[in-house]
């Protein structure tokens, strides 16, 4: 997650008041959304992939689930959750599991917000 989209994640989170969020438990984008939940004192519950060497520390988590095969847990994010909040890291794809995500959201009719990330004016994309 780069900064313009933590600073959206921040402002949403800080908008919607959750009385609580859940992630995947992934490092990257989910541990960072661990921590700013954390830090604006939204309890946590996490859901963790089954795969071995994605798995984020997230303490202060009030419930942490059984790992679970990716594709499943993601469809029990989007089917507890009202919101869906992703952050990409680039445009949509195949074989992402964040757009898979988002995809379900929508076949769900789930309100959902995607924070793309954006690069600084005039710093092309690296290949």
């Amino acid at each position: 997650m780069i900064s313009g989209q933590m600073i959206k994640v921040t402002a949403l989170l800080s908008k919607y008041k959750p009385i609580l969020v859940v992630h995947g438990g992934c490092v990257g984008a989910d541990s960072v959304f661990h921590e700013i939940a954390i830090n604006l004192g939204i309890p946590v519950k996490v859901r963790p992939s089954n795969l071995k060497g994605f798995h984020a520390i997230c303490p202060g988590a009030i419930e942490i689930c059984e790992p679970e095969k990716p594709l499943v847990r993601n469809r029990k994010i989007v089917d507890e959750c009202d919101l869906l909040i992703a952050a990409p890291d680039g445009p949509e794809k195949v074989r992402s599991g964040t757009w898979s995500t988002v995809r379900y959201a929508r076949k769900m009719r789930k309100d959902h917000r995607i924070l793309e990330p954006c690069l600084p004016f005039g710093v092309p994309p690296t290949a």
